[in-house]
């Protein structure tokens, strides 16, 4: 049960040509509560290097902690294990210095986890979870009008 400090946090990320130049990746996230808000996001490029899916998944997630108040309680429910697991990590107040994460990224979402009481849940991707479903869909659906071949970054809302 939702109540007026609880929150539930769908993320989702998708992206085409991963780490390559010309990546395109895609963020979605659905956040039910206090109030129901939705928004999706694509991008080209994140800290000056190609976008690859793990961190359209960080995107996502970190657009969508950063509506909800600090000090609220909010279940992150995501299909990347890697998310997941570093959601878990900065709980338990681990911080892995040797990572080939986007240790700017890493960073973001440490803060606004510390700053909340965050629980998350692992959902199998394309396995009829309403959230993840409409997380996918408007992931794909953004990919799908992003131009392909574009040589500046770019951010499309």
């Amino acid at each position: 049960m939702i109540t007026n400090n609880n929150w539930i946090l769908t993320t989702d990320g998708g992206c085409l040509y991963n780490g390559k130049p010309n990546a395109i990746g895609s963020w979605a996230f659905y956040l039910t509560g206090p109030k129901k808000i939705a928004r999706s996001g694509a991008v080209q490029q994140v800290n000056g290097l190609p976008v690859t899916n793990n961190k359209t998944e960080f995107l996502a997630v970190i657009a969508g902690l950063s509506l909800v108040p600090e000090g609220d309680e909010v279940l992150v429910v995501s299909d990347s294990m890697i998310l997941i697991n570093w959601i878990e990590r900065f709980n338990k107040g681990t911080w892995y210095k040797n990572t080939s994460m986007d240790k700017s990224l890493l960073e973001e979402l440490r803060s606004l986890v510390s700053a909340r009481t965050v629980t998350t849940e692992w959902v199998k991707g394309h396995n009829n979870h309403p959230g993840n479903e409409w997380c996918d869909k408007e992931c794909a659906r953004l990919l799908n009008q992003c131009p392909k071949k574009t040589q500046e970054p770019a951010i499309y809302a």
